[in-house]
């Protein structure tokens, strides 16, 4: 290749680079990855958000990526960033990364990506109309998130993986501050020297793994929807397992998973009474509500001569 003909393929490369990446920042290039750092200017904005399209090497661009040399993943990093005016939303396109990392969102974060979210390194949110993160797999690490507004806004928490969700020295909400928080992974959740606090909290996975002394406090109620389970720490009047509550005498406890036959086979028959408990309530209350019906509709004179 002549030195034009390097220079031309040199600045199509750079531009189909930039093509790729949405033009929304500075592309740097490595061996198995495009990293797009993306600048704040570049979102698409209205009076109360601003957007950003993050999009994969989508089919149609498939060939042009592959002439280039370029056919790479493809990693949006929020480095730094500061958001004071609006609330801010992330959309990520045909399985990207997302990295978010020192930034501050004064007006809150909606995430919605598929791909991988990676949200880190003390990022400050004021969650001011909630927070929720949508991804096949988050990470959320090094993070504390409370509600600043708790004397006049209620705080909704969500982050909800496809397959894994891994919490890491992180404080997820504080007490009494009116945070509920909702968290779930398809496939493996792992909480990992972490504290997960509110008024209520929903946790819903296949199988969750806790380490280095994390735990669950609620003010309210631990709502646990699991099969496969290590021992959980959790504080909370309320505590129900995949639809049984257990009684906690509203002190700390170490929930663990059934594995002697005995305690699975009492713990079945404690929702077998449970559940003929509740059909013979029901029969009772159709039955009352039948006789009051009879009793309303017997005309007066029948009434009167008894």
């Amino acid at each position: 290749m002549n030195k034009l003909k390097e220079s031309i393929y040199k600045l199509a490369r750079e531009y189909v680079k930039k093509q790729l990446t949405r033009n929304l920042g500075k592309v740097i290039e490595e061996d198995d990855r495009l990293i797009c750092y993306v600048n704040k200017h570049k979102c698409e904005k209205n009076i109360f958000t601003n957007t950003f399209a993050c999009g994969g090497i989508t089919d149609n661009d498939r060939h042009l990526a592959k002439v280039y040399n370029l056919d790479k993943p493809i990693y949006y990093v929020f480095d730094g960033l500061e958001f004071d005016k609006n609330q801010v939303y992330i959309y990520g396109y045909d399985n990207v990364n997302i990295i978010i990392r020192n930034c501050k969102f004064f007006y809150g974060l909606h995430v919605r990506v598929h791909g991988k979210c990676f949200l880190s390194e003390n990022s400050y949110i004021r969650a001011f109309r909630g927070l929720s993160v949508y991804a096949d797999d988050i990470t959320i690490k090094d993070m504390n998130i409370i509600n600043e507004l708790k004397y006049t806004n209620n705080l909704h928490v969500e982050i909800a993986a496809d397959d894994n969700l891994n919490i890491i020295n992180s404080y997820i909400g504080k007490m009494n501050e009116k945070i509920t928080i909702d968290i779930s992974a398809g496939k493996k959740m792992v909480i990992d020297n972490s504290q997960i606090e509110g008024d209520n909290i929903k946790c819903e996975s296949p199988k969750i793994e806790t380490h280095h002394d994390s735990s669950l406090i609620a003010t309210k109620r631990v709502n646990l929807n699991v099969k496969d389970f290590e021992p959980i720490k959790i504080t909370s009047p309320v505590v129900v397992l995949n639809n049984n509550e257990i009684n906690s005498n509203n002190k700390p406890i170490k929930l663990k998973q059934l594995t002697n036959p005995l305690s699975i086979k009492r713990l079945e028959l404690i929702e077998l009474l449970k559940r003929v408990k509740d059909k013979c309530d029901n029969v009772n209350s159709n039955e009352i509500d039948e006789y009051k019906s009879y009793i309303n509709n017997r005309s007066i004179s029948k009434t009167l001569k008894k």
